[in-house]
């Protein structure tokens, strides 16, 4: 039996998980991945699945629950990047209040609402960078490296 890890970030992310549903495999990761499957997503699985998400990946809370719910394990990184397995909903929250998400929503309505205040938009698609998401990742290996040492 051969190993298989599917893996994808954002859209491909999505994809990864429905293959998941069908493919035998060693583990699916995915990294800024939108909400994909329902409730009872996890059962459809057929190997465990690692989510990654940045603190200000829009992408990651798209569609909206309770009609889709993310599966798997979760690993939140901080604006510190470090890495939190399954944070709960206030930690969550609590990081994002804390690093500026009001500032940043606030950005976001004077860009719809007054048509100012692009930056709003590149601050959430910075955190959805595919580019972050490998520094942070490799970051993290490396630093656990050194503290194993």
């Amino acid at each position: 039996r051969k190993e298989l890890y599917i893996t994808g970030h954002s859209l491909g992310g999505a994809l990864a998980i429905l293959f998941g549903t069908h493919l035998d495999n060693t583990g699916t990761y995915t990294f800024g991945c939108p909400r994909v499957l329902g409730k009872g997503g996890n059962a459809l699985t057929k190997g465990p699945v690692f989510r990654i998400e940045e603190l200000h990946d829009i992408v990651t809370r798209i569609p909206l629950p309770p009609v889709f719910e993310h599966v798997g394990d979760s690993y939140f990184i901080d604006n510190d990047q470090n890495f939190f397995k399954n944070p709960s909903l206030w930690k969550r929250t609590r990081e994002r209040l804390g690093d500026g998400e009001l500032t940043i929503a606030w950005n976001l309505v004077k860009l719809f609402v007054l048509k100012e205040a692009g930056m709003a938009v590149l601050q959430y698609l910075h955190g959805h960078s595919p580019y972050n998401y490998s520094v942070y990742c490799w970051n993290n290996i490396v630093r656990n490296e050194y503290v194993r040492r």
